[in-house]
């Protein structure tokens, strides 16, 4: 009679059956239930024992594009990671790859086939850029990439957005702009009530937006040659001062005729083209009682920040500067948008929410709560330019 025994339980019924040529039934059976047992018993150690790890999965890899410094960009950096990081268990690992395209920013063709490049490899999770002209730019070569910013400008100037409450397009995160200029007028007079002219400087270099395309579309591109761009038809930029009816891609200037008048004050728009012109506004802006700057968030006066605030404090007369970051060179005072963080930008939410899986034309841009006045009363004592109870009262924050 055959058993049907595999050949690992016949050896075992070998070992465990009498040698005698006649086994009885009983004793044939109990050996047969003994290998069953031994079956089992192997079976279950096997799937016991320790099955081979399963590889880990690559890494997500994000493209970090910048044209700030490089120790504003290591700051941006480190934070970023934190976030990354504590949302590990939901993201899994993530790799950012950063690229510094600073020193590109005085050549627009080089710039703009730089981002092309680097957008177009394959292999991104998503773009990551603290420089909105990078975002503008990257999404013009590569309209699928998911794309989050964290800039100053209006995205839905720069066509990266339709709209900041539903992006609509492949691109989201934080601005800190909001239409600044009124508020940046009436902080201005409140603080030195004595202004008879104010002298508004604007950036020249920014080349304006072209018309928003559709979703999804390359705005000026040349489809026959990846990665270059249509030249631009704009005239050079010339610095000098600019008709009042002017109408400028980065600045509201009706909003500045309209609260200057209301104020009775004279109004003078100068603009500036390159590093050189800061260097003569000692010769344009007459250091007289009564005048006093404006000075917006333009790219132009960002980089230079440090200089420009050594240069008008010279004069010295009184001037609003758009950021808290030209107080820690010097500056008079600020009045900038409420950001409301400590420690990560609020993009990274964004950039988390993209990872996770969310379509960027879906998440609405963040955006700023109001705005907040501060002093540096170092530098106004330095300067003899004392501002007024009002404004000291309702500043914020008063340096240092």
């Amino acid at each position: 009679m055959r058993w049907g025994l595999a050949s690992t339980q016949r050896r075992a019924l070998g070992q465990l059956m009498p040698r005698s040529r006649v086994a009885s039934p009983v004793a044939a059976v109990a050996a047969v239930a003994a290998v069953a047992v031994l079956a089992a018993a192997f079976v279950t150690l096997a799937a016991c024992s320790p099955a081979a790890a399963p590889a880990a999965a690559a890494a997500r890899r994000v493209l970090f594009l910048s044209t700030l410094s490089t120790a504003e960009d290591a700051q941006e950096l480190r934070l970023l990671r934190e976030e990354l990081d504590k949302a590990a268990p939901r993201l899994g690992t993530v790799a950012l790859v950063p690229h510094n395209l600073a020193p590109l920013v005085s050549d627009n063709q080089a710039l703009d086939d730089a981002v092309a490049r680097l957008v177009q490899q394959p292999g991104w999770a998503a773009l990551y850029t603290p420089t909105m002209q990078v975002a503008a730019r990257a999404q013009r070569h590569s309209p699928a990439l998911p794309i989050v910013f964290d800039g100053a400008a209006n995205p839905a100037t720069l066509c990266l957005v339709d709209s900041l409450i539903t992006p609509g397009r492949n691109a989201t995160g934080y601005t800190s702009y909001l239409p600044t200029e009124g508020k940046s007028v009436e902080a201005l007079l409140d603080a030195y009530p004595a202004t008879r002219q104010l002298v508004v400087l604007t950036d020249g270099s920014q080349p304006a937006p072209p018309p928003c395309p559709p979703a999804g579309a390359t705005q000026g591109m040349d489809t026959a040659k990846p990665g270059t761009s249509t030249p631009s038809t704009e005239p050079p930029c010339q610095s000098g001062e600019l008709a009042l009816d002017s109408k400028l891609p980065y600045l509201d200037v009706a909003a500045l005729r309209q609260a200057s008048a209301a104020r009775g004050v004279g109004l003078r728009l100068l603009r500036l083209c390159t590093a050189a012109d800061l260097e003569r506004l000692p010769a344009q802006v007459t250091p007289h009682q009564g005048v006093a700057v404006l000075v917006p968030l333009h790219y132009l006066f960002f980089v230079h920040s440090e200089r420009l605030v050594q240069l008008l404090g010279g004069l010295p007369v009184p001037a609003l500067y758009a950021r808290e970051r030209f107080l820690s060179h010097g500056g008079l005072m600020s009045l900038a948008p409420v950001t409301e963080w400590q420690g990560a930008p609020r993009a990274a939410e964004s950039l988390v929410e993209v990872l996770a899986g969310h379509a960027p034309a879906r998440l609405p841009v963040q955006t700023p709560v109001g705005f907040e006045l501060r002093i540096n009363v170092a530098a106004a004592r330095a300067q003899g330019l004392p501002p007024s109870l009002l404004a000291l009262r309702r500043a914020q924050g008063l340096w240092p």
